[in-house]
């Protein structure tokens, strides 16, 4: 009986090398893959509004002035601010 990697190694699928089974075809495009491609090649502006989407929400600047005076400014953390400590009420 055969195990999972001997299955996979006598496989007959279209992702292997002909005659050698344990080699993957490199050039194997999935249905899919091929879709997604061939639309974003005949539609550019589908790929710059992802650009743009990843510059709004991704690609940030950073103040490092600002983030570190709103550090040094900020109270230190206390845990819950609900809980009572011992010998003190909020």
């Amino acid at each position: 009986m055969f195990g999972f990697i001997d299955k996979l190694a006598h496989c007959t699928c279209s992702f292997r090398v002909p005659g050698d089974p344990r080699k993957v075809n490199s050039t194997y495009v999935s249905e899919f893959t091929g879709f997604i491609g061939h639309y974003l090649d005949e539609h550019p502006e589908v790929v710059a509004d992802q650009r743009t989407g990843r510059l709004i929400y991704w690609e940030k600047r950073v103040d490092l002035a600002a983030q570190a005076a709103a550090e040094r400014e900020s109270a230190p953390a206390d845990g819950y601010g609900f809980y009572w400590h011992h010998g003190t009420q909020h």
